[in-house]
């Protein structure tokens, strides 16, 4: 169900995005906000991607998003 997806996207990319509680990781950071991008349409988190991808290397963007995809293969109904 894309709305379930959609909150957990939104619950887990909140505090890694900010290293609230957890260590700060801008390559999955990047990623749940890129899903929650595409599966929710969520504009606010390409706002996000846009702020984040200013302190990452193409290299970590680039493996961000092959994880987005592989997540999105992986879920995805058939």
């Amino acid at each position: 169900d894309k709305e379930v997806v959609k909150i957990q996207i939104q619950s887990y990319f909140s505090p890694i995005c900010t290293g609230d509680g957890v260590s700060k990781n801008n390559i999955q950071a990047h990623m749940w906000l890129n899903l929650s991008s595409i599966i929710g349409k969520n504009t606010i988190a390409s706002i996000l991607i846009d702020s984040i991808e200013k302190e990452m290397t193409t290299s970590q963007i680039q493996k961000a998003n092959t994880l987005a995809k592989e997540w999105l293969k992986h879920h995805q109904k058939k």
